[in-house]
């Protein structure tokens, strides 16, 4: 989970993220060449929406960046793109690992690009309860220095996720 004030306040973090992402947009395939700038797509948001996962933090950033029209009615990546394909969205907003992850998993490659556009670099904690005893937060933060430390954890990312600690 990504950290911010709020979290703080209420669940432990540990000390060292299991990853780092960043926000891009994905279009439909057609549209790959279209949008080079966040300028561009501010230009037209005014006609066309950003699909946002509900809930989503990102929210505030995309109406400061500029964009007009937010669409934050979908609860799921998958559901976003396939709004997304079915032009019930011009882009959709959303983590890298996410969206690269879902394309794949779900065939939606022929359909669906990702712009190159990095935004919002996100690190992405293991998370507990406030409640959570200190000895096991401790351990496990232990655990996770010894992994950074040997090279393990770079590994596991890049195995697992297809991405190294500067992000997917």
């Amino acid at each position: 989970m990504a950290r911010t004030d709020d979290r703080d306040r209420y669940l432990k973090f540990s000390e060292i993220p299991v990853y780092e992402t960043y926000y891009q947009f994905a279009v439909r395939s057609e549209d790959v060449f279209l949008y080079p700038s966040v300028g561009a797509i501010v230009r037209d948001s005014e006609n066309e929406a950003v699909l946002l996962t509900t809930a989503d933090t990102n929210e505030g950033f995309l109406k400061s960046a500029g964009i007009k029209r937010i669409d934050a009615g979908a609860g799921t990546v998958t559901e976003n793109l396939k709004k997304l394909i079915a032009q019930r969205g011009r882009w959709y907003f959303a983590s890298s690992l996410s969206l690269k992850t879902t394309i794949k998993r779900k065939g939606f490659a022929s359909a669906v690009a990702v712009l190159p556009l990095k935004l919002i670099p996100t690190k992405i904690y293991i998370v507990f309860s406030s409640r959570a005893q200190p000895g096991m937060v401790a351990q496990i933060n232990a655990g996770m220095a010894h992994l950074a430390a040997s090279g393990e954890l770079e590994r596991i990312r890049l195995r697992y996720m297809g991405i190294g600690s500067a992000g997917a």
